[in-house]
C-alpha cells in the first residue's frame, strides 16, 4: 500500500499548464555554503529553483533551456534549513528541504546503505527507515540499479528514492550492476563544475572527508584513482579541520557474504595501508546484500549492501563465507548510521522493521 502511494504522488507532479517532472528532483551531497539539484523535465525549458526560508526567498536559474536541470545554491548559511522549490518558464514544479553543508565539529548524522536494485518494495521500506533517522546526508554503496544500461532501471530507482532524494542529500558509488555502454550513470551523477568525475570524487562535509571510489580502479598504488587518493590523503592530513576519513567502493576487501572475499586481496594491500598511514577509521562497502562489520587492522570494514536487492532466500545466519575478522554479521534488509561528534563516530545499524542490530561507539 505504501509504494502504491508513492506512485501516485509522482504521477500527480504533472498538472495542466506545467511541464512533467520525469525525475527528481535531487539534492547532491555537497559541502558548505552550497547545494546542487538536478531533475529532468518532459519538455525543454529554462529551468529555476526559488529558495529560502520563511523570511526571505531567492532564485537561482539556468541561462539555456534543456530536459536535464543542475543548479548549484550559493552563499548557503551553513546548518541552516533551507526550503525549495523547482520550476522554470513553463511552470514545471516540486520541492523539498535540506539542511545546508555542517562546517568544524557540527554533530551530524549520515546513513548508509547500498544495493537497492531489482525489490523496489523492500527499497522502499529500507528508505523509509531512513527518512524516519533524519540523516544530513545519505550514502548508497552501489548497485543502484539492476542494469546501468537500462533506462527504466532508473526510472524505478527515482520514483522509489523521489521523498529521500528531495529532502535528504545524496552520495552515490557505483557499483558493478550500474556500469553501463550508454553513459547513463555519468550523465545523471555528474555535475560539471562541481563533480566533473561521478566515478571517484570527493566531499569534505563538516569535519569529515569523504572518499567516494571506484572499486575498479582500486591498484598497487600506480591508477590514475590510487594517485589522486594518495594526494587527496596526504592534504587531509594537514588540514586541522578534518578529524575524519570515510572512504567508501562497492566491492568489500573483507567479507562473509556470498560473494566473500573473491579477487579482493589486493584492496588490503597498497589502499588498506594508505588508510591505515591516514588514521581512517570506517571503510564503506556493498556488493554482498547482507550487513557485517569487520575489524581488520586496527579499521572497522562495513558492508552494507541490504538496501532491497535479492538474498538468495537466505535471511539469517550463519553467513556462507565465515571470515575470522568478522563482528557483526546479518542477513537482514537493513540500513547503516553514523553519528559525529567530534572524534566519536557511533556507529549503528537497523534492519526494515526498525529493530538494532548493531551498535558500537568508536573514539
Amino acid at each position: 500500500m505504501r509504494f502504491g502511494l508513492v506512485t501516485v504522488a509522482v504521477c500527480l507532479i504533472s498538472i495542466d499548464g506545467f511541464a512533467e517532472v520525469v525525475r527528481g528532483p535531487v539534492l547532491h551531497a555537497s559541502t558548505d555554503g552550497m547545494m546542487t539539484i538536478s531533475w529532468d523535465t518532459e519538455k525543454e525549458l529554462v529551468g529555476e529553483v526559488s529558495y529560502g526560508d520563511a523570511g526571505t526567498q531567492e532564485i537561482a536559474a539556468e541561462d539555456t533551456p534543456g530536459t536535464h536541470h543542475i543548479i548549484t545554491l550559493t552563499n548557503l548559511e551553513p546548518n541552516k534549513q533551507y526550503r525549495f522549490q523547482i520550476g522554470g518558464e513553463e511552470g514545471a514544479n516540486s520541492g523539498g528541504t535540506f539542511r545546508a553543508g555542517a562546517v568544524g565539529d557540527f554533530p551530524y548524522r549520515f546513513t548508509v546503505s547500498g544495493d537497492t536494485r531489482t525489490q523496489a518494495f523492500f527499497h522502499r521500506v529500507v528508505i523509509d527507515r531512513v527518512l524516519a533517522a533524519r540523516p544530513d546526508l545519505h550514502m548508497n554503496t552501489g548497485d543502484l540499479v539492476s542494469s546501468g544500461e537500462e533506462s527504466d532501471d532508473w526510472d524505478v530507482f527515482f520514483l522509489t528514492e523521489v521523498d529521500l532524494l528531495r529532502h535528504i542529500p545524496f552520495l552515490p558509488v557505483i557499483g558493478n550492476h550500474d556500469k553501463d555502454e550508454n553513459t547513463f550513470y555519468d550523465e545523471i551523477w555528474c555535475l560539471p563544475g562541481v563533480r566533473d568525475n561521478p566515478l571517484y570524487f570527493s566531499l569534505k562535509y563538516a569535519n569529515s572527508l569523504f572518499l567516494v571510489l571506484d572499486y575498479g580502479e582500486i591498484g598497487d598504488g600506480t591508477t590514475q584513482q590510487d594517485i589522486w587518493v594518495a594526494g587527496q590523503l596526504q592534504d587531509a592530513k594537514i588540514d586541522p579541520e578534518i578529524r575524519h576519513i570515510f572512504p567508501a567502493y562497492h566491492v568489500p576487501p573483507v567479507s562473509s557474504g556470498p560473494h566473500g572475499n573473491d579477487d579482493n586481496e589486493h584492496m588490503l594491500g597498497n589502499l588498506h595501508q594508505k588508510f591505515v598511514e591516514a588514521g581512517v577509521k570506517v571503510v564503506f562497502n556493498g556488493h554482498d546484500h547482507d550487513y557485517e562489520r569487520s575489524f581488520y587492522d586496527g579499521i572497522y570494514y562495513v558492508v552494507a549492501g541490504a538496501g532491497g536487492a535479492p538474498q538468495g532466500g537466505n535471511m539469517a545466519t550463519p553467513a556462507p563465507n565465515p571470515q575470522e575478522y568478522s563482528q557483526v554479521f546479518a542477513f537482514e534488509f537493513s540500513f547503516a548510521q553514523i553519528d559525529v561528534d567530534g572524534d566519536l563516530l557511533t556507529l549503528s545499524a537497523y534492519n526494515m522493521d526498525g529493530d538494532l542490530i548493531d551498535r558500537i561507539e568508536i573514539p
